[in-house]
């Protein structure tokens, strides 16, 4: 029934219903502790409740039982974010970009982090270049250009 347990907890969470979720996906873990599915869903159910002390050790989990699962590595690289830990939420995006080489999300992310936080404008520019050469008409592609462009420009200054 862990599955059950899994996709109830799902269920709940779309519904907005995260301590209900919660409830169902810490059961789903107990009775299959090894699911990376089941961890990275409890993940993101904390995560959804600003519990990033939870969240972390739950999406951690995930991604040690499954080192390629992309969405506990997504939803890590967010949880880090969200706490200021902007160097682990770079590698975390990096390392989900060595499993998905086409992930534009995690480019951009990657990119804004560098722009905002890290402020390394050649690895901002990697990042976007490399998102924009993916999808040039992905959701955020018309700012994306226009931040390049302002790098260029102050780099030509």
């Amino acid at each position: 029934f862990a599955q059950a347990y899994h996709n109830l907890g799902l269920l709940y969470m779309d519904m907005g219903k995260l301590e209900s979720a919660i409830n169902s996906l810490q059961q789903a873990i107990i009775l299959r502790p090894k699911s990376s599915e089941a961890n990275s869903s409890l993940g993101l159910a904390w995560a959804r409740q600003k519990r990033y002390d939870l969240a972390i050790p739950a999406l951690q989990k995930a991604i040690r039982i499954d080192a390629e699962n992309q969405e506990a590595l997504f939803n890590l690289a967010t949880a880090y974010s969200m706490i200021g830990q902007f160097e682990m939420a770079a590698q975390t995006y990096k390392n989900l970009l060595e499993i998905d080489q086409k992930d534009v999300e995690a480019m951009h992310n990657l990119g804004m982090i560098y722009l905002k936080h890290l402020k390394d404008m050649q690895q901002v520019g990697f990042y976007f270049k490399k998102a924009l050469a993916a999808d040039p008409d992905y959701d955020q592609a018309a700012t994306v250009r226009d931040i390049l462009s302002q790098i260029e420009v102050s780099n030509s200054q």
